[in-house]
C-alpha cells in the first residue's frame, strides 16, 4: 500500500496547473455577468437598464411575500455581499470562560518569563 501512495504522490507532485487561489484573470465575476444579462434583457424589453433592474426586484419581492425567497436573497447576496452574521458566544448573557495563551520565542536563549495573554482582555 506504501508503494502505491508514494507513486500517486510522484504523479502529483509532477502535474503542472496554473490554478491558483481565486478566479482566473479575466473570468468575469457574477456582478458583471448579472449586469450583462440584465442589460440585454432590458435591451429586448425596451427598458433601460435601472427600470428593468427596479421591475425584477418587485418581482423578487412579491415572491418573497408569497414564501419563495431564494431569488432575492441570493441575487442581492452575490451583488452586494451577505449581511455581516455575528455569533454570540455567551453562556446564559455571561461569556464563557477561555483558556490563556503563552507565547514563548524560543530561538532567544534568555527570554525570562513567559507573557500571558489574557483573551478576555487581550488587546488586538
Amino acid at each position: 500500500m506504501e508503494k502505491n501512495r508514494s507513486k500517486t504522490d510522484k504523479r502529483l507532485k509532477n502535474l503542472k496547473t496554473d490554478a491558483g487561489p481565486g478566479r482566473p484573470k479575466g473570468q468575469r465575476n457574477y456582478a458583471t455577468l448579472y449586469r450583462l444579462a440584465m442589460e440585454k434583457i432590458a435591451e429586448a424589453e425596451g427598458m433601460s437598464f435601472d427600470d428593468f433592474e427596479i421591475k425584477f426586484v418587485q418581482q423578487a419581492i412579491r415572491k418573497g411575500f408569497n414564501g419563495d425567497t431564494r431569488l432575492y436573497t441570493d441575487t442581492l447576496d452575490r451583488i452586494h455581499g451577505k449581511a455581516q452574521q455575528k455569533t454570540d458566544i455567551t453562556s446564559d448573557g455571561k461569556p464563557m470562560q477561555t483558556n490563556g495563551v503563552v507565547f514563548m520565542d524560543f530561538s532567544k536563549p534568555d527570554q525570562g518569563k513567559p507573557e500571558f495573554i489574557d483573551p478576555n482582555n487581550a488587546k488586538s
